[in-house]
């Protein structure tokens, strides 16, 4: 729970002046395409970069700074040969590092439609009632559905690493790490929809 505390007030703080959306992009917002953080293909790319020999100037290796999910693809769509063991541990730091970012904007995004100051910064489980509170404890239930949705990630992780000590192809790569990201980024969308949802429903609710 003290975790789940941090987290809320690191990304409350950073989206406190981000708080207010006006009715036009509320309603582009509700009626538009669930976000995508992830979306990646494997065959397309590939078929894209199929005759390209050039290298892409991108320090993967660094991971000190995180790739973006654009710069991430057009590292693996650059591959002709399987990098060494060391190499492909990088990608897949920053596989994860995309996987959360992916997570991150849409929690960012998801806490713009709570009323202006409707998330109190004060939290106590012996104080949860569903009035004027209701907000936080909706958006720390959020929270704790999202953390859920990302407690496989370790299991993707061993088995990435099971991946690359069998001597994979470079599209046996390419192809893990594309479906790792779209499967999150699939239960991350429907998370996102389903927590607009009640958020919309609560406010209908407290205008009557």
């Amino acid at each position: 729970m003290k975790n789940l505390k941090r987290a809320f007030l690191k990304i409350k703080k950073k989206c406190d002046n981000e708080n207010e959306v006006n009715n036009k992009d509320t309603n582009k917002r509700n009626t538009g395409e669930p976000k995508s953080c992830c979306s990646g293909n494997s065959e397309s790319n590939q078929n894209e970069n199929e005759n390209d020999d050039a290298t892409i100037d991108i320090n993967y290796n660094d991971i000190s700074i995180q790739l973006t999910k654009e710069q991430l693809f057009d590292v693996l769509n650059s591959l002709k040969k399987v990098p060494p063991k060391e190499n492909l541990i990088h990608l897949w730091n920053h596989t994860l590092g995309v996987n959360k970012k992916g997570l991150d904007d849409l929690i960012k995004d998801l806490l713009k439609y709570f009323p202006k100051n409707s998330i109190s910064d004060r939290f106590a489980l012996s104080e949860f009632k569903m009035t004027e509170d209701c907000y936080t404890k909706m958006w720390f239930d959020f929270m704790s559905d999202f953390g859920i949705a990302t407690m496989n990630e370790s299991e993707h992780t061993r088995s990435f690493y099971g991946l690359i000590e069998r001597q994979p192809s470079i599209d046996d790569i390419r192809n893990y790490i594309f479906s790792f990201l779209e499967e999150y980024e699939q239960k991350y969308n429907e998370l996102y929809e389903k927590c607009k949802s009640q958020i919309f429903s609560l406010k209908k609710t407290n205008k009557k």
